[in-house]
């Protein structure tokens, strides 16, 4: 399988300043890619992290729907839903900022598997396996040295994206599977306890003395 789509900065139909944007066939081609792999493709704003569509945490995946939106909307963004899969196995995706906190990250897991990764405009998205059953214990967090977390109920901004800044999301290996996370990964990216809020003492208050 080759690459889904190419880098083109050049692109008319994708320039914001286009007046009449045409249907972007590398959107199309992206989305069906997508699905291809067994993964939940959705719709984002332009230029934007954000998903466009309402209901895009619980909607099935319709891929007619999808490309009728993409149609409608050339100059949308292409997003993955991390979290379980259409073909029913479950994703999520290490979002990178600070190579140093995935360095932090290796003590404790071990090296990570070389997996299905996707480059950012500071960093990257590494995509990984998780046993269904495993993401009743993950949830959605930002900024642990450096990383995010996305799994049910996240998601990721992919290629042919467009990042606020002006970038372009593209994928470093397209061909590469997708690698199980190691088994420690899970307790490891688990939620912290919360540290329980000291008791506060409370002063008797002393009764004025009967005369």
């Amino acid at each position: 399988m080759t690459e889904p789509i190419q880098n083109s900065s050049a692109d008319q139909s994708r320039n914001p300043e286009n007046p009449q944007p045409a249907p972007d066939p590398l959107l199309i081609a992206a989305a069906r890619w997508y699905a291809g792999r067994g993964l939940h493709p959705i719709r984002l704003r332009l230029r934007d992290k954000i998903p466009a569509e309402k209901d895009w945490e619980s909607d099935p995946l319709n891929l007619a729907t999808l490309e009728q939106s993409l149609r409608a909307a050339p100059q949308s963004g292409i997003g993955l839903r991390m979290g379980l899969q259409p073909d029913g196995t479950a994703r999520v995706a290490l979002d990178v900022d600070d190579w140093e906190g995935a360095k932090g990250l290796e003590a404790q897991l071990g090296e990570l598997p070389q997996t299905l990764t996707s480059q950012t405009s500071k960093g990257a998205h590494l995509v990984f396996q998780v046993q269904p059953e495993a993401l009743n214990d993950l949830v959605n967090f930002t900024k642990r040295s450096g990383i995010d977390l996305r799994t049910e109920g996240g998601q990721i901004a992919v290629q042919p994206s467009i990042h606020p800044s002006g970038w372009q999301y593209r994928w470093a290996n397209p061909q590469a599977s997708i690698a199980p996370l190691p088994a420690v990964g899970e307790s490891v990216l688990a939620p912290r306890p919360k540290r329980a809020k000291p008791a506060r003492k409370t002063v008797a208050k002393k009764r004025p003395q009967k005369r």
